[in-house]
């Protein structure tokens, strides 16, 4: 209840996210594959033609270090880890940027 009176918008925010179904957010982990579009490329490079609104908020270094609220300027390789948040469709426009190249 003091969170409710003391963050109402961010109390509102989590309901919404948690409980919602038609919402449908979800956080993610996508592995950087060798090859993949943003193995040695920066965050910016994952702003999809769509200008997909998904957030990514963490990475975690292949050596085992975490970046939380990385800048887009965040260079970015293989076998790191983007930890994202979004809608599923947004989330899989993201992971086709981390996936190996077919073929």
């Amino acid at each position: 209840m003091a969170q409710l009176a003391l963050r109402p918008h961010a109390v509102e925010f989590a309901d919404i996210v948690l409980g919602d179904e038609k919402v449908a957010l979800s956080t993610e982990d996508l592995t950087i594959n060798p090859g993949a579009k943003l193995d040695g490329a920066t965050l910016k490079d994952s702003i999809t033609p769509d200008q997909a609104n998904y957030m990514i908020i963490a990475v975690r270094r292949h050596g085992g270090s975490l970046e939380i609220m990385p800048p887009l300027s965040t260079q970015v390789s293989s076998g790191d880890v983007l930890i994202a948040f979004g809608t599923r469709d947004q989330l899989r426009q993201l992971e086709s940027y981390t996936a190996a190249p077919s073929g």
